[in-house]
């Protein structure tokens, strides 16, 4: 097991490859993911090249902080941030920390080689209340294909904290044709036409994902195919509360990846709005390539995300990739 690292003007890559030939490319910018690899196949999705990579606002792999989602009317607590969707404020806007190069250092071990992200945000630019730190930690294991990635969090003031990973995956398939998932959830949120959540619904026939289903078998539904997002762009709310319980498979013919997570929902985005950017498999970005898969909190009530002054938050998020034997 051991690592390389490659300094681009863009960004610092470190790729770690373990026993199994199992890599993974984590960068400095925004404490991302840039790209998985499995069998020599490309287990993650996103833009190839660097330029693409790292423009503002492309959030691909990348830890999104201080608040992941939407702010409607871009306005919490009397604050009003520059929106970048509408009149919204999507993933923090410009000066999200996806945007931002963190510091960083690499310990290796017996059993896995860890990455010690760091950042603090001063609050200056992107007006979040207090100054903010945050540590995002990565262990990929010398055995296992297996990564573990761990946020943990402090505020000086009172604020708003959403924190996830915004990586999309595909698992070697060229499109969500070919993959199924399974969400252990029984309730969702429902956006408007903005996607701003407006109320917790059961599960109906097209957000059922509790027994696996091929992830497009309800995507065209008339209602959501007239939607914003003709697609999903939904948080789903974990029925599972004990995070050593699985919360979701995505599979195809050939592998598999189950998540575990303290979080008590994830976002899904099912790629509909696809740009020009080349992705790792050298093809053209395209509509339902891959899943955007976000552990993250409950934002249906945005004071649920307060982090109170001084207060510690951790939480995690476990990735484990099987081949699946025929």
């Amino acid at each position: 097991m051991g690592y390389k690292i490659q300094k681009h003007a863009q960004t610092d890559i470190i790729e770690i490859t373990n026993n199994n030939n199992f890599v993974v490319s984590l960068s400095d910018l925004g404490a991302g993911i840039y790209k998985i690899v499995m069998n020599d196949e490309i287990m993650n999705y996103g833009p190839k090249f660097l330029d693409e990579y790292s423009k503002v606002n492309q959030y691909y792999g990348k830890t999104i902080g201080r608040f992941a989602g939407r702010i409607k009317g871009a306005t919490w607590n009397n604050i009003k941030f520059s929106p970048n969707e509408n009149n919204n404020l999507l993933h923090s806007g410009k000066y999200g920390l996806e945007n931002r190069r963190f510091k960083y250092f690499i310990k290796e071990t017996k059993n896995y080689i860890k990455v010690v992200f760091s950042a603090t945000d001063s609050g200056k630019k992107s007006l979040f209340p207090g100054i903010f730190t945050l540590k995002v930690i990565y262990k990929i294991y010398n055995s296992s294909n297996r990564i573990d990635l761990e946020f943990v969090s402090k505020c000086s003031e009172d604020c708003i904290v959403n924190l996830t990973n915004h990586a999309y995956y595909c698992l070697g398939s060229s499109n969500l044709n070919e993959l199924k998932m399974k969400i252990n959830s029984s309730y969702y949120v429902a956006v408007d036409n903005e996607l701003l959540a407006t109320e917790i619904k059961p599960v109906d026939k097209t957000f059922d994902f509790r027994r696996m289903k091929t992830v497009t078998r309800d995507i065209y539904d008339k209602n959501l195919q007239e939607s914003t997002s003709t697609g999903y762009d939904h948080l789903f709310l974990f029925d599972a509360k004990n995070s050593a319980e699985l919360k979701l498979i995505l599979q195809n013919a050939k592998y598999k990846m189950k998540i575990y997570t303290d979080f008590p929902a994830i976002q899904f985005y099912s790629n509909c709005y696809p740009q020009t950017f080349v992705n790792l498999n050298d093809e053209v970005d395209g509509l339902y390539k891959a899943a955007a898969l976000e552990p993250q909190l409950n934002t249906f009530d945005i004071e649920n995300t307060i982090l109170k002054s001084g207060e510690i938050r951790k939480n995690k998020i476990i990735y484990k990739f099987e081949l699946i034997k025929k």
